[in-house]
C-alpha cells in the first residue's frame, strides 16, 4: 500500500514538472517542496551486499555496543560475516550530520558513492584508521586517510568510492556543509572574502578537492562529543544544536586553515631565501655550513632540515652537494684546473674526485678533455 501510494507521489510529481516547466513563478511558491525532495538524498549510500535492518529491526546488541546513539535520528545496519556498518543520520536542508560505526574482524574494503558535490567535513573519533579514494583513479593523485583524532575538510564529486578499514572498530563522525548554506549569499561571519583553502576547493568543482590532515583540537572534539550526547529530544532542539554545532566547527577550521595556509607560505619564503644564500655563497667560493644557514634563516638545524625536505622533496644537504657540482662542471668546461677548481667550492681535491666520479661515473680530468673534445669539433 505505502508502495504504491509512494508509485502515486512520483508520477504526479513528474506530470506536475512537465506541465509546469516553464513557469518560474511555480518555483518561487513551492521552493520548499522541492528542496525537501532534494536533501531527503542522503549524500552518501554505503553499498554492501549484507543483511539490512533499519529502526526498531536493529538487534538491541548492536545498538547497545554503540558509543553514542542518536535520538530521533536514522539508522541503518548493514551486516556481514566479519563484521557491519550502522549508520545514524540526521538531515537539513542546510546540513546533513552522521556516524557511522564500522565494526571488523579483519581488513574491509567498503564501497560507497556519492550523489551529489558538497563539502564533508571527515572526522575520525575512535578506533583505527581508514582511507578513502576513488574507485576509477585518483583524480589529483589524493586520497583521504584519517587517523585517530584527525579531520579533513574534502569536496567530494559524484563518484563511486571505497573506504579501507583495519580490522576492529571505527567511530566516524561527519557533516556535509551543503551549497545551500555555504555558497548561498556573502558570509562575512564566515571571513571576508570566504578563507582561500575553501573558495580555491569551491572553484574546482569537477575533482576530488581534500584539505591536509589535521589534529582536531580539544575544544572542536569536546563540542563534537557535547553534540552526539546531546542532539536535543524534539525535531526542533536538534536543528538548533545542529546549526549552532556547523557554524562553530565550521569557523573554527576555516581559522585553521587559513592559518595553515600563511605558515605554509612563511615557510616557503624561508626555503626561498635558504636556496637563494647557498647558490649565492657557492659561486663566490665562500666556505658553506649547514648552522651557518640555520642561523640565517633564525630556525633550529633540525627544523630547518624538515621544511627543506617537505618543500624540496630532497634534503639540504644533497640540494647543496648538487649545486657545487653543477657549478664544477661550468668551471671543468672553461678549462679551470682540477685542483683549483676544488678549492673554489671549498673542497679538497682528492674528496671532490672522488665525490665527483660516485655522481658522474667519470672523473673530473676525464670530464674536462672530453668537454674539450667536444668543443673542438
Amino acid at each position: 500500500m505505502a508502495h504504491r501510494a509512494k508509485t502515486r507521489f512520483h508520477r504526479a510529481k513528474c506530470r506536475f514538472h512537465r506541465e509546469h516547466s516553464s513557469s518560474k513563478g511555480l518555483t518561487l511558491i513551492f521552493p520548499a517542496l522541492w528542496e525537501r525532495i532534494d536533501y531527503m538524498v542522503k549524500p552518501i549510500e554505503i553499498i554492501l551486499s549484507a543483511k539490512r535492518a533499519a529502526g526498531s529491526d536493529i538487534p538491541q546488541r548492536i545498538l547497545n555496543s554503540c558509543r553514542y546513539l542518536l535520538p530521533g535520528a536514522q539508522q541503518l545496519l548493514q551486516q556481514v560475516d566479519h563484521g557491519y556498518v550502522l549508520e545514524q543520520w540526521y538531515d537539513t536542508p542546510d546540513a546533513f550530520f552522521q556516524l557511522i560505526n564500522v565494526s571488523t574482524t579483519q581488513k574491509w574494503r567498503v564501497p560507497f558513492h556519492t550523489t551529489r558535490y558538497d563539502l564533508y567535513a571527515f572526522h575520525s573519533l575512535a578506533g583505527s584508521s581508514f582511507r578513502i579514494a576513488p574507485i576509477n583513479g585518483q583524480p589529483n593523485g589524493s586520497d583521504i586517510r584519517l587517523d585517530q583524532g584527525q579531520y579533513r575538510l574534502s569536496y567530494l564529486p559524484p563518484a563511486s568510492y571505497y573506504a579501507d578499514f583495519e580490522a576492529g572498530d571505527c567511530l566516524i563522525f561527519f557533516f556535509v556543509i551543503k551549497p545551500s548554506l555555504l555558497f548561498r549569499e556573502h558570509s562575512p561571519e564566515l571571513y571576508d572574502p570566504i578563507t582561500p583553502p575553501v573558495e580555491a576547493l569551491r572553484q574546482r568543482l569537477s575533482t576530488l578537492q581534500v584539505s591536509p590532515a589535521r589534529a582536531t583540537s580539544q575544544t572542536a572534539r569536546q563540542r563534537i562529543i557535547h553534540y552526539l550526547r546531546n542532539p536535543g529530544e524534539t525535531y526542533l532542539q536538534r536543528l538548533q544544536t545542529m546549526q549552532s554545532t556547523l557554524i562553530f566547527l565550521l569557523r573554527h577550521y576555516l581559522s585553521e586553515l587559513q592559518l595553515l595556509q600563511l605558515q605554509d607560505q612563511s615557510e616557503l619564503q624561508i626555503i626561498a631565501q635558504v636556496k637563494a644564500h647557498i647558490r649565492m655563497q657557492i659561486a663566490d667560493g665562500a666556505p658553506l655550513t649547514l648552522y651557518e644557514l640555520a642561523d640565517q634563516s633564525g630556525l633550529s638545524l633540525s627544523y630547518l632540515k624538515t621544511l627543506f625536505v617537505k618543500y624540496e622533496q630532497i634534503s639540504l644537504s644533497r640540494y647543496i652537494l648538487e649545486e657545487k657540482l653543477d657549478l664544477s662542471r661550468q668551471l671543468l668546461q672553461r678549462g679551470m684546473p682540477v685542483a683549483q677548481v676544488a678549492y673554489f667550492l671549498c673542497w679538497n681535491p682528492s674528496h671532490f674526485r672522488r665525490v665527483f666520479k660516485l655522481h658522474h661515473r667519470i672523473s673530473p680530468k676525464d670530464f674536462q678533455q672530453q668537454s674539450s673534445d667536444s668543443d673542438q669539433k
